[in-house]
């Protein structure tokens, strides 16, 4: 008798397990052809607020559900390890399989794809009806938002590996490479550098471009604010690990982590150092911040979600996931999304650090995930993009 009980409760947490890797089977669904979407975009991969904040126009409350899902044709390749980006009419993501593809943001429908050569860890950004992205093929392109076909290029003699994202002004598109350098290139001609400065190892930090400056970190350890003009380095701040995260800068402060696992406040305009909190061991993911709070989540080896005071560096709130955090934090409203190594995506109250909705995945959400529309865009590793709205 007690061998078949303990059949039956092996069986049945074996199909809960089933169902969970699955992806929630009996999750509630949201039909797209009721869906009215937003206008608001986020077509940087820190959102569409100046400073690079993190923070959402429009507010996506949980608890959410499934308005499509998508995976990339492939194999094992084929993961998103990309951040989507979004704009009025598509969803924008690269995959490890070389291509980047776009969706239409309400039906999940794919539009086109390009293959760049080799495998897409940058983030989009698109601007001007353009969709600037770069690759591990070592090209860095402009293609056309509607159609995907190539507008523009640049190939250096190097072929560099381009981990990061861009940045853009009216004239200029800002991005690093693993040749150690920042590329600012002439937005009308891609092939003409305006400037190029060097920094001692790889740039896998998306620049921030603010008040006639950019910020970006760089794996030697520092984090540098370049002259947009000339590209002349105006300060450097040096840590005690490579600085992976897109630096937030609001209120004439620089906010960031290191991979010595530290946050850090620098002073804009001289970079003293106002404050460093100790949040982990490593930390890459950059940082949000809303109302004078910054939050964040560390890699190794604790997988600690926090929020800081952003004046103080007080940690104020954290808990601990059974997976680190490689994703940035994104806020739409009161609450936090963010993608763990546990496999696990979370919606978390900012007032009190409480699990508003948790999503089980069956791939890890290692990639920040977009809000828009009134939709949040998860992709995962195992090659699935994933739409969310609130259920009314």
């Amino acid at each position: 008798m007690k061998q078949k009980t303990y059949g039956n409760l092996f069986l049945m947490c074996a199909l809960i397990a089933f169902a969970a890797v699955c992806g929630c089977r009996g999750e509630k669904k949201v039909d797209p052809a009721k869906f009215k979407a937003t206008d608001a975009v986020w077509t940087f991969f820190r959102g569409p607020a100046p400073g690079s904040t993190g923070v959402a126009q429009d507010t996506i409350t949980p608890p959410l559900g499934l308005l499509w899902k998508v995976k990339v044709a492939g194999d094992i390749n084929a993961g998103l390890r990309s951040s989507p980006v979004v704009d009025t009419a598509r969803v924008y993501v690269g995959s490890l399989d070389g291509n980047v593809y776009a969706f239409d943001r309400t039906s999940g429908k794919q539009a086109w794809k390009f293959q760049t050569g080799g495998s897409v860890w940058a983030p989009a950004l698109v601007a001007d009806g353009l969709v600037y992205i770069g690759s591990e093929g070592g090209s860095f392109y402009a293609l056309d938002a509607a159609t995907g076909s190539v507008r523009d290029s640049f190939e250096s003699a190097e072929k560099p590996v381009i981990h990061g994202g861009a940045a853009v002004t009216d004239s200029l598109v800002i991005f690093g490479a693993n040749d150690n350098y920042v590329y600012a290139l002439d937005r009308k001609d891609l092939s003409r550098i305006v400037w190029h400065t060097r920094t001692d190892d790889w740039v896998e930090s998306t620049p921030t471009i603010i008040n006639g400056a950019a910020y970006a970190g760089s794996n030697d350890g520092r984090l540098y604010k370049f002259n947009l003009e000339t590209g002349k380095i105006t300060w450097s701040f040096t840590t005690a690990g490579p600085v992976y995260s897109t630096p937030v800068v609001s209120g004439g402060a620089v906010y960031f982590t290191s991979w010595d696992g530290h946050a850090y406040a620098v002073r804009d305009k001289d970079k003293k150092l106002l404050w460093k909190t100790r949040v982990d061991e490593q930390a890459s993911g950059s940082l949000a911040l809303k109302n004078g709070i910054l939050y964040g989540g560390t890699m190794f080896p604790d997988g600690i979600l926090f929020a800081l005071d952003a004046k103080t560096g007080k940690m104020l709130h954290s808990f601990k996931t059974k997976g680190g955090f490689d994703a940035a934090p994104v806020i739409s409203g009161d609450t936090l999304y963010i993608g763990s190594f546990d496999d696990n995506f979370y919606a978390v109250n900012i007032n009190n650090f409480t699990t508003k909705w948790k999503r089980p995945m069956r791939g890890t959400p290692r990639a920040t995930c977009a809000a828009a529309g009134g939709v949040l865009f998860v992709a995962d590793l195992e090659g699935r993009l994933l739409a969310f709205s609130p259920i009314k």
